[in-house]
C-alpha cells in the first residue's frame, strides 16, 4: 500500500497548500486552477 500512503500525502500537501493560498489570494477559482494545471489536468 505504499503508492495508496504516497498519494494520501500528495493530497493532503494540496490542500493545505490551497488553504494557505486562500488566505493570501481572494480568487478560490484561480488557485484550483493552477493546481489543476500543475496535476497535468
Amino acid at each position: 500500500m505504499q503508492h495508496s500512503k504516497s498519494l494520501f500525502k500528495l493530497l493532503a500537501f494540496l490542500v493545505f497548500t490551497c488553504i494557505g493560498n486562500a488566505m493570501n489570494a481572494q480568487n478560490l477559482d484561480d488557485i484550483v486552477a493552477k493546481h489543476v494545471k500543475a496535476m497535468g489536468g
